[in-house]
């Protein structure tokens, strides 16, 4: 059995929730780590994934645990169809993984994540605007790139979408008007919607638990 720990507002814990659905994995279960209650700084926890980050991967069977989304997506996908074959494909889609850490986390760092935090409601909206107009040019980029192909690299889905899609996605969280200059990006994430299994499910889940926290802000 393996348990992925993690958080609904996460986008890296929705990257390996979402495979996790997406490829029918019998054995892997979900636990939602309680950060606002501290949960991930707990001795249990701690002594699992001594950096108390989410997501976190347990393999009770091979007695490992490991974090980093993207290395749990890889070990996940170890064996599956969508995991990449040759050393190309294998080197693009590492290519993208090194972009997404530098580049494309920003949209929860700069965006998302400061403006989740807001206190009020006319602070959040100032925060996400900062915050937006600080990525506009990693938006422009992937939109650009997806007025080409249908997915993150090229017209096949990989594990590159896995970890792509939550980060963007999210942004609509706080305004559903957000993407509507980049129409590709938004093209990209009805294509999601459409056709991959556990998207559409995962994104609704995370949309409807950003509403219930956000609804408790004063006016």
């Amino acid at each position: 059995m393996k348990t992925i720990y993690g958080h609904p507002l996460s986008a890296p814990c929705r990257t390996v929730q979402w495979y996790a659905k997406y490829s029918r994995k019998q054995l892997v279960e979900v636990h939602t780590v309680a950060i606002e209650k501290g949960e991930n700084r707990s001795e249990e926890y701690l002594k699992k994934f001594p950096s108390g980050l989410v997501p976190g991967l347990e393999d009770a069977e091979e007695e490992f645990c490991f974090g980093e989304s993207t290395a749990i997506l890889q070990y996940l996908a170890d064996g599956d169809p969508i995991a990449p074959k040759t050393r190309c494909a294998k080197a693009a889609l590492q290519e993208y993984f090194a972009e997404h850490a530098r580049a494309v986390r920003n949209l929860s760092k700069l965006c998302f994540q400061p403006a989740l935090a807001s206190p009020s409601p006319a602070e959040t909206g100032a925060s996400f605007t900062s915050g937006l107009d600080q990525v506009r040019d990693q938006l422009s980029k992937h939109n650009d790139a997806l007025s080409r192909h249908r997915y993150i690299l090229g017209d096949k889905l990989t594990l590159a979408d896995f970890a792509f899609a939550p980060e963007l996605d999210q942004l609509q969280f706080l305004s559903s008007s957000c993407l509507d200059q980049y129409p590709h990006l938004v093209a990209y994430l009805n294509r999601l919607t459409a056709a991959v299994t556990g998207y559409k499910e995962s994104a609704e889940e995370a949309a409807e638990h950003f509403r219930k926290v956000k609804s408790d802000l004063p006016a």
